[in-house]
């Protein structure tokens, strides 16, 4: 084995959203035998970089289901697949008919995250805006600023288990959308549904990845990372 891609979310993770010893030990092992290994998730850099930093994780890595690949050599992104302004346009229509505020995640020139968004209409949303914006240092901006050339990354909702089902049922027939939903914010009472466009591909990612870095040409391995 040359290469070992690990899911994060019940994979690499326990459920506390940590590394726990014994992947630790894992890790060092896999390192000690010269077996690569890299991340695959449909988590952002910010809710990942503090999990994995000091754990080797020198390999580009793939986020958001495969929407953007980080480079953490050079520390920049490298993007492709994302939303066009009609499919994002869909999605916020899914929201508004829910009363649930979407949440645009885009990437800016910096190699950075930005979130465009409506006012916060309860305290789950607000957590949200500060998760991202206290804990992880993300740009938050109102959506009427949205750039119209904004490169859309996903459109992400929070909410009850109803509502945030009503979102992914609303786009489960549009074209090029994929939408799926679960614990969101490592909030057991709260739902997420992240929505992208289907020809992102965390495994098409990662051939992309590994396919532009020698782990001497043998056998790789995804750990969790479903076809998604």
């Amino acid at each position: 084995m040359d290469l070992v891609v690990f899911d994060l979310d019940g994979t690499l993770l326990n459920r506390d959203s940590a590394i726990s010893d014994f992947t630790r030990e894992t890790l060092v092992l896999l390192a000690e035998r010269n077996v690569a290994y890299t991340v695959a998730t449909g988590r952002t850099l910010h809710a990942s970089r503090d999990i994995l930093a000091g754990h080797g994780f020198v390999l580009p890595h793939v986020y958001k289901n495969g929407v953007v690949i980080w480079h953490p050599d050079a520390e920049h992104f490298s993007h492709h697949n994302v939303l066009s302004p009609d499919e994002m346009q869909h999605v916020m229509v899914a929201c508004a008919d829910n009363n649930i505020t979407p949440f645009v995640f885009t990437l800016i020139d910096n190699n950075d995250h930005e979130i465009y968004h409506a006012p916060p209409q309860n305290s789950a949303e607000e957590y949200v805006v500060n998760e991202y914006t206290v804990r992880r240092g993300l740009k938050a901006k109102p959506i009427d600023a949205l750039p119209d050339d904004a490169v859309i990354c996903n459109v992400s909702a929070v909410g009850n288990s109803d509502h945030i089902r009503k979102i992914t049922e609303h786009v489960a027939d549009e074209p090029h959308l994929i939408a799926y939903w679960g614990v969101a914010m490592e909030s057991r009472n709260l739902r997420g549904s992240p929505v992208r466009g289907d020809r992102a591909s965390k495994i098409i990612s990662v051939l992309k990845t590994s396919s532009g870095v020698s782990v001497g040409g043998g056998s790789a391995m995804t750990a969790g990372a479903r076809s998604s």
